[in-house]
């Protein structure tokens, strides 16, 4: 069954092959459509500069061409010609000479048939070139010299739109689009935030300067215009991108692109690197958590994505949407165990689409999004690492703060999934999952009226505007620029809020959708074992270990960090093991936890040479502040989610210089009965996320 085709009261039983994330090419592809009426479908007007500063192509990755033509199967065309059947007036093919209804031979050498092959030749065909274009007419052979020109650009009266690129994979060179501010309210010391934008799992491009109404692009653009500096990359292979087609990309090297994305959004002048935002749709979604352990990120916003094994994810995906399509129960069993033997041996026999389709023939069900070799567009090998990714533990052990983002008329993922991302977050440190619920809207930003428009037409409605409005609040808040509230007029947050924290055990409706749509049953609050020692330091004896990084203004170090803690032959006294791995080796600090009054919370930690920091029990976590060699640090670990399966300590060391104290106050210029501060930036910050391992 085609992804494009999807119709839920005729699903067959073997419905293997049910839209999933790769639903997200309708709500690009088809915003990408012209009007009927536009005289061409696939080729936009010549490059055009911004308002006021042109948009740079720079010298390493050139603009791909673009010839001005469309193609069309020829029903007399010989050899299965293609032929022209639209051309941009005044466009590189209309100013040689090329006719409508030429059927073409060849271009530049090669055999072109239709505008697909036309665009993957174009693709790495620079903006500049001249090509000889043989086009069979009035039955004879015409050669006819066409000089390309550069593929357009987009312009925002807002931004500066840049055409850089990274590194990626295998040394291929990424396509990136950036937007800076003309002006940004937001700026503090001439740096803006950033907002970097991750796609979804099909292999299209992000460069579409000739739709500017699809709908990933809108979002960008009034996040361009609210004053950040926005980053999106292709893939390689699509767009402008260098490298080998899209379909062969794997996980870990497509997550390398984005690193190298986020990387270079940092590094740029006009970026403050401690406000940088990642925003992940879909597949980008469960990237999003990965990309917050390669670089330090102020949040990440997340929206119709999954924490769950993929095997989990497609089963429960089939049962979903044959539930809104009203197929029996029999009839959901049946397609959710075929889908378990095409999943079986795709993602746990690490096999291919073709071989489950020869071990069971009856489920052969060939489709553009299925091959054999590929399935919505990617080569088996990205969904066998896919499968083997724990997205769960990623949320776990970033340290980001999160906003999750379900639409009450996504059908291809379920609110529980995004509730699930929340608690998470939320076990790890309180209050740094946010559950946002945005009625009517489905997996392609846009809105619809019913389900059943939804179903019909995902990814084509009107754009729901209030998705930027809402981020932009989170991050307003998340920054201390706004006060907390609803993060747009009408938010249900009050039912986010139960949902994110787990505290809800009763069935709930979907927000936007009728009852019969099952988009979220029960949902299970986390409860801690109630034999679980939660004492200190009790509940924290055993050995800990997890990926922590410093972070200050020169850039971010990622190192191990364990903690050992174990009783000793004195009640009073604990071993306090601590042992840093980092590019400069192994330090190991045998320190001693000291209890000097539990009831007072008054503990000590003492490093045994002679040097005692003070330390107090508050609030579930130990802290210590103290000065040494002109640093003052504040520490704190916390024991998070005890006894809950994301139990873990969260560790954090503020740094502050003593010389760099800054006093206000107290003076001639101020008021008598104000007292003098001393106030300290911080220089740099330490934190870590410690699972509990066995030893």
């Amino acid at each position: 069954m085609s992804i494009e085709t999807v119709h839920f009261r005729r699903v067959r039983p073997a419905a293997a092959l049910l839209a999933s994330f790769a639903s997200l090419a309708l709500s690009t592809s088809a915003l990408a459509q012209p009007a009927a009426n536009q005289p061409v479908a696939t080729e936009p007007p010549p490059a055009a500069p911004a308002p006021s500063t042109p948009a740079e192509t720079p010298d390493p990755l050139p603009r791909r061409g673009s010839i001005g033509l469309a193609l069309a199967p020829g029903q007399d065309a010989p050899d299965g010609l293609g032929v022209v059947s639209a051309i941009r007036p005044g466009g590189p093919a209309d100013r040689a000479g090329i006719r409508l209804g030429d059927a073409i031979v060849t271009i530049g050498g090669a055999a072109v048939r239709d505008t697909a092959s036309l665009q993957q030749f174009l693709r790495t065909t620079p903006g500049t070139a001249t090509l000889d274009v043989v086009v069979k007419r009035d039955n004879a052979d015409v050669t006819i010299a066409v000089t390309l020109e550069p593929f357009a650009v987009e312009s925002l009266e807002s931004s500066v739109v840049t055409y850089s690129s990274v590194v990626g994979p295998g040394g291929h060179r990424l396509r990136t689009i950036i937007t800076e501010p003309r002006e940004s309210s937001l700026a503090s010391g001439g740096r803006a935030p950033a907002f970097l934008f991750v796609q979804g799992i099909v292999c299209q491009s992000l460069d579409r300067p000739q739709a500017l109404n699809a709908s990933d692009t809108r979002l960008v653009h009034a996040m361009a215009d609210k004053g950040y500096v926005t980053l999106r990359v292709d893939k390689q292979g699509l767009g402008d991108s260098q490298g080998p087609p899209c379909g062969t990309l794997d996980f870990a090297n497509e997550l390398d692109g984005y690193r190298a994305a986020l990387d270079q959004l940092r590094a740029l002048p006009s970026v403050d690197p401690s406000r940088v935002y990642v925003f992940g749709h879909s597949m980008g979604g469960v990237m999003a958590p990965f990309l917050a352990q390669h670089a330090p990120v102020a949040g990440l916003i997340v929206f119709g994505t999954t924490s769950r094994t993929w095997f989990e994810y497609q089963l429960e995906n089939v049962r979903r949407q044959m539930n809104l399509g009203g197929a029996s129960a029999s009839d959901i069993v049946t397609s959710v165990q075929a889908e378990a033997r095409i999943s079986s041996t795709i993602l746990i026999d690490k096999g291919s689409l073709a071989d489950a389709w020869n071990k069971y023939p009856d489920l052969r069900q060939p489709s553009p999004m299925a091959t054999g070799d590929t399935l919505y567009t990617r080569g088996m090998q990205f969904f066998h690492q896919l499968q083997d990714a724990n997205i769960a533990q990623a949320w776990e052990r970033s340290a980001a703060p999160v906003l999750v983002v379900h639409g009450g008329f996504d059908w291809v993922t379920s609110r529980e999934e995004h509730a699930e991302i929340a608690a998470i977050a939320n076990a790890r440190a309180p209050g740094s999952g946010r559950l946002l619920l945005l009625p009517k809207s489905d997996h392609g930003f846009t809105t619809h009226e019913s389900l059943e428009s939804s179903l019909s037409s995902m990814g084509q409605g009107e754009f729901d505007s209030r998705l930027p409005v809402a981020v932009a609040e989170w991050i307003a808040q998340l920054e201390g620029r706004a006060p907390a509230g609803p993060l747009f007029e009408g938010e249900d947050a009050a039912l986010a809020q139960r949902l994110a924290t787990r505290t809800l055990a009763e069935e709930l409706d979907p927000v936007g959708a009728p009852t019969a749509t099952g988009d979220l049953g029960t949902v299970t609050p986390e409860v801690p074992d109630p034999n679980a020692d939660t004492r200190f330091p009790l509940a924290w004896l055993g050995s800990w270990e997890g990926e922590a990084r410093s972070t200050a203004s020169s850039g971010s170090q990622p190192f191990t960090m364990k903690l050992d803690v174990a009783r000793t032959g004195d009640p009073a006294r604990f071993t306090w093991t601590i042992t840093y791995d980092g590019p400069q080796g192994r330090s190991v600090r045998p320190y001693t936890l000291v209890v000097r009054d539990a009831a007072r919370a008054d503990y000590a930690i003492d490093e045994g040479n002679g040097i005692v920091l003070e330390a107090a029990f508050l609030d579930n976590a130990i802290y210590s502040h103290f000065l040494v060699s002109g640093a003052r640090i504040t520490s704190r670990i916390r024991l998070e989610g005890a006894g809950t399966p994301h139990e873990h300590l969260a560790v954090e060391l503020i740094t502050t210089l003593d010389e760099r104290g800054v006093k206000t106050g107290g003076g001639p210029d101020t008021r008598p009965d104000l007292p003098e501060v001393t106030a300290w930036a911080p220089v740099s910050v330490q934190r870590a996320a410690l699972l509990r391992i066995e030893e």
